[in-house]
């Protein structure tokens, strides 16, 4: 557990309340550990308008330390970086075994189709 440290890579627990009696369980259920339903004195932590809680604790990751992590793997397995603009797509040619696409909201243009939507984002600084 003490190298997870080195990756970013951290437990931590948490409370999902709703007030809706009849609410199901989370739909990550599966994806966390110690999921509990929750007491109604726990309940009232939160407020007596809670009907319903779960406690669960889970795993989380700070971004900047795996991705500086990862990219040290990378470089040390033989990998390089080449950051170059380009207009299209078609601008790069067969000289890559791999292309990692970090245009962000630049992709619309890139690809372009106009109706592309960002849908997930990671703003490292």
């Amino acid at each position: 557990m003490r190298q997870c440290v080195l990756y970013g890579i951290f437990s931590q627990s948490g409370f999902d309340v709703t007030r809706n009696p009849s609410a199901p369980p989370p739909p990550f259920t599966e994806c966390v550990r110690g999921l509990r339903e929750l007491s109604r004195e726990e309940l009232n932590d939160f407020g007596e308008e809670y009907a319903k809680g779960w406690f669960y604790s889970t795993y989380g990751i700070q971004t900047t330390i795996f991705l500086k992590y990862l990219t040290n793997k990378f470089l040390a397995n033989g990998g390089k970086f080449v950051q170059r603009e380009l207009q299209k797509m078609e601008d790069l040619n067969e000289e890559f075994d791999v292309v990692i696409n970090c245009s962000g909201l630049g992709a619309r243009k890139l690809v372009g189709d106009e109706k592309l939507i960002p849908s997930r984002g990671q703003v490292v600084r």
